[in-house]
C-alpha cells in the first residue's frame, strides 16, 4: 500500500529529528555537566584547580538513551506499517524516560559544589526533542490490516470457476463427442419406433 506524500514527509522528519536528538542526547550525557573552580597556593602562587562531574555520573542512563533513540531512529526511517508506529512509540517512550533520568541528574548536581553547565540543559533539550519526534511518528490512522479475506474470496472465486469450467468441458475434449452422443440417440429413438411398427 502506497503512502500520500504528507505522511512520507512527516515520517522523514521524525526519523531525521530522532537521529539528531538521539546522537545529542548521548554527547551530551557524556559531557561534563558541573565545574567546580578552587584556588590554592603553590609556593606562593594562586593556582586554579577545575572539577568536573560528567554526566554519566549523574545521569548514567543518558548515553544509552541517546544511542537508543538514534538507532530507532535510522529503523523509523527504512521501516514500514506497523513496524514504523512500533518504534515510533519506542523512541516516545526513551524521550519521556530521556527527560526524567535528565531531571534526576540536575536534581543531583544541584547538590553539588559548583556550576551547572550546559550540558545538562542540551540533554534535557535532546530528550524533548526525541519525544516530540516519536510522537510526530505516531500521528495520522493506523495501518490497514493486509486484505486477506479478499485474497481468500478471490481463490474460494477462482476454484468455483475452475470447477465450472471442467464441467462444461466435459464430452467435448475430443472433436464431435456430442454430435456422436446426439446421433446414438437418435439411432435409439429410430430402433425404437421401428420396432414398434414391425412387431
Amino acid at each position: 500500500m502506497t503512502q500520500d506524500p504528507p505522511a512520507r514527509q512527516r515520517f522523514a522528519a521524525a526519523a531525521l529529528l530522532a537521529v539528531v536528538a538521539g546522537l545529542a542526547l548521548a554527547g551530551a550525557g557524556a559531557g561534563d555537566w558541573v565545574v567546580h573552580h578552587t584556588q590554592r597556593e603553590v609556593a606562593g602562587l594562586a593556582v586554579t584547580q577545575v572539577a568536573a562531574t560528567a554526566g554519566t555520573r549523574l545521569a548514567p542512563a543518558a548515553l544509552p538513551l541517546g544511542l537508543a533513540i538514534a538507532a530507532a531512529g535510522g529503523l523509523l526511517a527504512v521501516g514500514r506499517g506497523r513496524l514504523r508506529r512500533a518504534t515510533g512509540l519506542a523512541v516516545l517512550a526513551c524521550g519521556l524516560g530521556g527527560l526524567v533520568v535528565v531531571g534526576a541528574g540536575v536534581a543531583r548536581a544541584a547538590s553539588l559544589p559548583g556550576r551547572l553547565t550546559g550540558a545538562a540543559l542540551w540533554a534535557g533539550l535532546a530528550a524533548a526533542l526525541a519525544a516530540a519526534a516519536g510522537a510526530l511518528a505516531l500521528r495520522g490512522p493506523p495501518a490497514p490490516a493486509p486484505p486477506r479475506a479478499r485474497y481468500a474470496l478471490d481463490r474460494d472465486e477462482a476454484d468455483a470457476d475452475r470447477e465450472w469450467t471442467l464441467a462444461s468441458q466435459e464430452g467435448e475434449d475430443e472433436p464431435g463427442a456430442g454430435r456422436s452422443l446426439r446421433g446414438r440417440r437418435l439411432r435409439r429413438a429410430r430402433a425404437g419406433t421401428l420396432g414398434e411398427e414391425h412387431p
